[in-house]
Parts: structure tokens; C-alpha cells; sequence
């Protein structure tokens, strides 16, 4: 039981919209963070010979660091100073004679000649060969002189087991060979057949007692290497490091990039910590703006992972350039500004790009004054945003943002005091950044609206244009649909700004809302002309149905033509569950037990005002055309009557509308009517002729 209800409260703090809001800002910090540039600040870049434009005077006292490469020689020379170790085999001794006195007796691996000349004199080369062996094991032997390393003197370290010593003279078996023939050369009086005969004797008998200790050995210049001094003097507080107007030296270089290196230590987790307030600053003054701007977003994840996700692009290209040493001018500064306008809307665009600007102004190391340039040209970017009605409309958008850049840019260098070189080009470079802010905005909106669920304005005009395939389908295949179609269009795009609904959305959504019925055309009253109407001949029950189907129809064609989710939203609701009374009250006269439900709609209900101004439009101009006689009176109180009982059968409830606002829709809904449906007068023969 514990188990479960820990398990519940987990589930309910993962799916709170404020867990996902605070999960969104800390990822946001972690990200700025990884994308920061590293960026060695407070101490300038000068190089051997430069002219030094002020004083440089020690803030503190710090050492001297070696440069890298008098570090790597002094610790080649500490390691070089550790000379090999070698360990004594206190057995090598005692085996070598071991071997001779077996090589005395069987003689192994001599000639006859060697034999004869040994069998002669075998006690004395006996003792002579043991005489040799210990001084070779005295002086030590190797396996191979060439596999130990030696230091800068040609020195050996001998360890015993109670002492070590240093030498300069080891051998190897071959040495010990040249070694035995000196000495029987010096012994033997110059007798080539002995010397020969001594030397095999030796050859036979003789084996390395000195053991390599590689290891050991490498271990020990290791630790001789890092205790090499980093540091070589030490500059003291006050001290002058290079004067105003005097070449810099290469000890004044050296004191620098060391003062460098120590202020970068000092600073290094206060700049991280200071670097991380600044970041929770701009994301806590982006949401202050938007609380004053456009505060329900506050309340939408969804628009502020879009906003996030824009930010963090356009600062991943900040911190790429920054890198990569290009111009900051060339950083897409407007893209921002046009992707979140066009998106969501001006308001949250101006609370983005303010705090975005300060950060880009960081990232791409304009330093403070920096937000200068790039928050002019991400407010002016809104303002050109905002004018982009459709696609088309990028082709003017785009030079407009090319020009903002260079005029903000020219401003910029001449309040840095640049020269002219350096400001053509870098108008150069601020031409393509407002170049490509539009271009990359113009290819990234169908992928925003499609992955985020939004429909923009652009998209919308797109749609609302009356020579698309479906719209002429309708016009050809279901022309009273059409006209009707127009009309309601008319009547909630007048209606709608009047209650702060989106009119481009409304008039789309009352275009498409009926496309169910080009399924069944002939099937709607208003498609029939002078035909016969074919529901006369059906049971009520089947007609409802069909009516019925025309919404699901419409849903599954919107989705076949890729409408957005707001208009199929629209198609899907601007019957809500409402009562085909006709239908209803005359399948009652034929069968008093009739189930109402088999003659409503399936709905939902309109939970947007958009969709609520399609389904009383729609429920008004039926009415309004079934009137017999319709003076402006009657369309007035018709319209007040349709609008009302849509309220009484709770259609409404789901919709954020006041009284105030429904008022405002009759007020709108009646003049359109009355300029199609008002009394005409009658013309006679006589008054044609007249």
C-alpha cells in the first residue's frame, strides 16, 4: 500500500506542469553552461616586441611560471640526473663456478685442440677462470647494455640486499668476453692458444648477475620529473611589469601570461558562480517581461519550450562562432526575433529577445557595451516581423533584416572608435547575419508549427486562399456549401476582433468548417436547387445520420488535406451536440418512442472562441435564411434567439465569452445579415418600363 501511494505521488510531481517548468529552467542553466565559451579575461594578449599602451602593474604578489618548454627540459634533466637501478643476484656467482667446474668435466662444446691445450694445464686454467669469473661479478654483467637507459652520466645504481652503490663501469656477457681476453692476453704472456682456451672456459661458465629494474627505475624519474619547480622568481605586489609606451620584453611576457595564469585560478569559481547568476538573471527577467506582456504563457510548457529551444539555437551558433574566431556580426541575431513573433506574437518576442540579447552579448565577447548591437536589432527584427503576413512576404522581410544589421553595425563600430577596413568588413559580415536570420527563419517555421501544434498567421492566409483544391472542389461540387461558407467566413471574421478572438483563424475555420458535406452534396438543402430534396423519401433516423456524418467526414477529409489542428478542432465542433429538431419532432409525429440521442450530434462542444463564432454564425445564417419574410427586425431577434438558446443548451460553457462579448457578436453578426437577406422592392413590368 506504501508502495503504491509513494508511487502515485511520484507519478502526480512528474506530470505537474510547475515540475516540468522548473525541469525546463535548470536544463536551460545546464545548457548555457556547457555552450559557454572558455574565454581567459582580465589580462591582455600581448606578444615580444609590442608597445605597451599603459602601465601593467603587479595586483597582487605571484610567482613566475616556466614557460612549457623550460619545464620539459628540466624535467628531461630531473629524470636524466636518476640513474638506472640494477638489482644484485646473489646466486650468479655461486652458479657460474658451478658451470666451470661441470664444463672441466666433460669438456662440452670445445674443439679437440681446446681440449688438449686446457688438459695440459687444467689446474691452472681452473684457478685462473675462477680468478676472472669473481672480478666479472665484481664489476657486474648484464644481459644487454643497450636495454638499460641511461641518465646523463653513464652511472648505475647496484642494490644488495643490504646496501646499493653507484657505478660507472658494468658488463655485458660480450664485454666480459673482451674483458677475459685482456686479462689472458696479460696473464698468459700473449699465448693465442690459451687466451682461446680461456675465453671458451669463460663463455661456457659465465652468466649476468645484475638484474634491470625497469620499473623502478621509470617510477623514480617520474616522481624526480614532477617535483620540478614550476615556477622560477616571483613578481611582488606593486611591482612594475612594463611601462606605458616601452616594447615589451620577453621577462615582462613572461610576468603576464603568469599573472594570466593566476588570475584565472583566483577567479575561476567566483566567474563560474557569477557567470550562473547572470544566467538565472536573464531567464527571471525574460519571465517578468512575459508576466507583463503576455502573462497565460506563463501557464503554457509548451510556448516556453519553443522560446527555450529558440534561445538555445541561436546561442549553440553564438558559441560556435565564438569558437571558431569568426565575426560575431555573422550570428543569426534576428532569427529570434522573427521565429518567436511569427510563432507566438510581438509581446513574447519583445520579453525574449531582451534578456537574449544581453546573453549573446556575452557569448560572442562584445563585451558589455555589446548588448548595444544586438538588442536594437532583435526589437527592430519584431517590428519587421510582425508586418510578414505570408511566405511571400520573406522576399521584402529578408533585406529589411540585411539593412538593420549593417545600419546598427555602422553605428556600433564608429562608437568603438574602429577604423574603416575594420567596419566594411564587419558590414560585410552583419549583411549576412540579418541575411541569414531570415533565411533560416523562413526554413525553420514549417518545423516549429508542425513539432510545437501551431498554426501562424502565415499559414493561415495560405490557407484562406479561395483558389486552393479544396475550396474549388466546394465551389464546383457544392456551391450553396461554398456561398454559405463565405458567408459565415464574413460574419465571424467580423465578430471576432471585437472578442480578442484570432480572426484569421475564425474566417479559415468557417471556409473549411462544412467540407464534410462534398462526401454527400445533394444530401444538404442548400445544394438542391430545384431537385427534389431526398430526405422526403428517407425515414428521419437515416437522415440524421446522414447529417450527422457530414462532421466526421469533414474531420477525416481536414486530416487527409493536412489541415491544422485548430480547423479540424472547428469542423469537429461547430455543431457541438446539438438537437436536429426537424428531424427529431417529425420522426416523434411517426413513433412516440424515439431515442433524442440517435438526432444529436456528437460534438464535443466549442472549447475556443474561434470554433464558438463558426457554430453560432453557422446556427444564425441557417435561421436567418429560413425566414419567410426577413425584415430587420426579425433578423435581429432571430439572431438573439439562436444566440441564446445555444447558451440554455450549454454550448457555451466550454468557451471563455462574457455576456458582454455575445452582445458584441449579434452587434456584428447583424449588419452582414441584413446586406443579404434585407427586403427588396418589388419591380412590376410598368416600373421596369417607367
Amino acid at each position: 500500500m506504501k508502495r503504491m501511494i509513494r508511487r502515485e505521488r511520484i507519478t502526480l510531481f512528474l506530470k505537474n506542469p510547475l515540475t516540468h517548468k522548473v525541469f525546463l529552467f535548470v536544463v536551460v542553466i545546464i545548457i548555457l553552461n556547457l555552450l559557454y565559451p572558455a574565454r581567459r579575461q582580465g589580462v591582455p594578449v600581448l606578444k615580444e616586441g609590442d608597445i605597451a599602451t599603459n602601465d601593467y602593474i603587479a595586483p597582487y604578489t605571484f610567482a613566475i611560471r616556466k614557460s612549457k618548454v623550460e619545464l620539459e627540459n628540466e624535467r628531461r634533466r630531473a629524470m636524466e640526473s636518476i640513474a638506472p637501478i640494477l638489482r644484485v643476484d646473489e646466486d650468479a656467482a655461486g652458479e657460474c663456478l658451478q658451470r666451470l667446474a661441470l664444463f672441466f668435466q666433460n669438456y662440452e662444446g670445445v674443439d679437440s685442440l681446446t681440449r688438449m691445450t686446457i688438459g695440459a694445464n687444467k689446474r691452472y686454467f681452473k684457478r685462473l677462470a675462477e680468478k676472472i669469473i669473481m672480478q666479472i661479478m665484481e664489476k657486474g654483467v648484464v644481459d644487454d647494455l643497450h636495454s638499460i637507459e641511461f641518465g646523463s652520466k653513464r652511472e648505475i645504481v647496484v642494490k644488495r640486499k643490504d646496501s646499493e652503490e653507484t657505478k660507472t663501469d658494468i658488463l655485458d656477457v660480450e664485454s666480459a668476453i673482451m674483458f677475459t681476453k685482456e686479462k689472458g692476453m696479460e696473464l698468459l704472456l700473449g699465448d693465442e692458444e690459451k687466451v682461446r682456451a680461456l675465453v671458451e672456459i669463460i663463455r661456457h661458465s659465465i652468466r649476468p648477475n645484475l638484474i634491470y629494474m625497469k620499473e623502478i627505475t621509470e617510477e623514480k624519474r617520474h616522481l624526480a620529473a614532477e617535483a620540478a619547480k614550476l615556477t622560477k622568481g616571483v613578481v611582488l605586489k606593486g611591482e612594475m611589469i612594463a611601462r606605458a609606451h616601452d616594447p615589451i620584453t620577453k621577462e615582462a611576457i613572461e610576468k603576464l601570461s603568469s599573472l594570466a595564469i593566476e588570475t584565472g585560478g583566483k577567479k575561476v569559481n567566483t566567474e563560474i558562480f557569477g557567470r550562473n547568476l547572470l544566467f538565472v538573471l536573464c531567464v527571471l527577467v525574460f519571465l517578468v517581461l512575459l508576466y507583463f506582456v503576455k502573462r497565460r504563457i506563463l501557464f503554457d510548457t509548451r510556448k516556453l519550450l519553443l522560446i527555450a529551444i529558440v534561445w538555445l539555437l541561436i546561442i549553440f551558433v553564438s558559441s560556435v562562432v565564438a569558437r571558431s574566431g569568426f565575426s560575431p556580426y555573422v550570428i543569426p541575431v534576428a532569427m529570434g526575433s522573427v521565429l518567436v513573433t511569427i510563432l507566438i506574437s510581438g509581446g513574447p518576442a519583445i520579453a525574449a529577445v531582451v534578456p537574449l540579447s544581453f546573453l549573446l552579448a556575452m557569448f560572442i565577447g562584445l563585451g558589455r557595451i555589446g548588448a548595444l548591437f544586438t538588442l536594437p536589432v532583435g526589437v527592430l527584427s519584431i517590428f519587421v516581423a510582425s508586418k510578414v503576413k505570408k511566405f511571400s512576404d520573406f522576399s521584402k522581410a529578408i533585406p529589411l533584416l540585411a539593412i538593420i544589421s549593417i545600419i546598427i553595425t555602422f553605428i556600433f563600430e564608429l562608437y568603438k572608435r574602429m577604423d574603416y577596413g575594420t567596419i566594411v568588413t564587419s558590414l560585410g559580415f552583419s549583411a549576412l547575419g540579418g541575411i541569414g536570420s531570415g533565411v533560416l527563419a523562413l526554413g525553420l517555421l514549417p518545423l516549429f508549427e508542425r513539432a510545437f501544434g501551431i498554426t501562424t498567421d502565415l499559414t493561415l492566409v495560405e490557407l484562406t486562399d479561395l483558389n486552393r483544391p479544396l475550396l474549388t472542389a466546394l465551389s464546383i461540387q457544392a456551391p450553396g456549401t461554398y456561398n454559405h461558407s463565405i458567408l459565415i467566413a464574413s460574419m465571424v471574421e467580423s465578430a471576432a476582433s471585437s472578442v480578442f478572438a484570432n480572426s484569421l483563424l475564425a474566417r479559415a475555420g468557417a471556409y473549411y468548417h462544412d467540407i464534410g458535406k462534398l462526401k454527400n452534396p445533394i444530401y444538404f438543402i442548400e445544394n438542391q436547387k430545384e431537385t427534389e430534396n431526398p430526405h422526403d423519401t428517407l425515414r428521419p433516423k437515416i437522415s440524421a445520420s446522414i447529417l450527422r456524418m457530414h462532421v466526421k467526414d469533414g474531420v477525416e477529409r481536414a486530416k487527409r488535406e493536412r489541415l491544422p489542428s485548430e480547423i479540424i478542432d472547428i469542423i469537429k465542433e461547430h455543431h457541438g451536440k446539438t438537437l436536429m429538431e426537424s428531424l427529431y419532432y417529425k420522426a416523434k409525429e411517426e413513433d412516440q418512442d424515439v431515442n433524442q440521442e440517435d438526432f444529436r450530434y456528437e460534438g464535443p462542444s466549442p472549447h475556443t472562441k474561434e470554433a464558438a463564432l463558426v457554430m453560432l454564425a453557422d446556427a444564425v445564417e441557417a435561421s436567418v435564411r429560413s425566414l419567410e419574410k426577413p425584415t430587420s427586425i426579425r433578423i435581429k431577434e432571430q439572431i438573439e434567439k439562436i444566440i441564446h438558446k445555444r447558451m440554455d443548451e450549454d454550448e457555451l460553457d466550454n468557451v471563455d465569452l462574457t455576456m458582454q462579448d455575445l452582445k458584441k457578436i449579434k452587434d456584428a453578426f447583424y449588419p452582414i445579415l441584413i446586406g443579404v437577406f434585407h427586403p427588396r422592392v418589388a419591380y412590376s413590368d410598368d416600373n421596369a418600363k417607367r
